[in-house]
């Protein structure tokens, strides 16, 4: 018996991506409601990618590995 393997997995969409954060994701040192959360579809070195291809610099991790 073969397995169908042609099936492809669900992509989440950006919008999704948010609102899955804003309803799983506590977030420290902010109010809840306020959070605007930004959804990263992969990164490469100093810079994340959203699923629209806009283009950060990544200056939260720079922050994080020095604390």
């Amino acid at each position: 018996m073969a397995l169908e393997t042609s099936a492809r997995p669900h992509v989440l969409s950006g919008e999704e991506i948010v609102a899955l954060c804003r309803q799983y994701t506590l977030y420290e040192w902010t109010a809840q409601s306020t959070v605007d959360p930004i959804a990263v579809d992969h990164a490469r070195g100093v810079y994340f990618y959203t699923p629209d291809g806009k283009r950060y610099i990544d200056f939260n991790s720079q922050l994080m590995s020095v604390n």
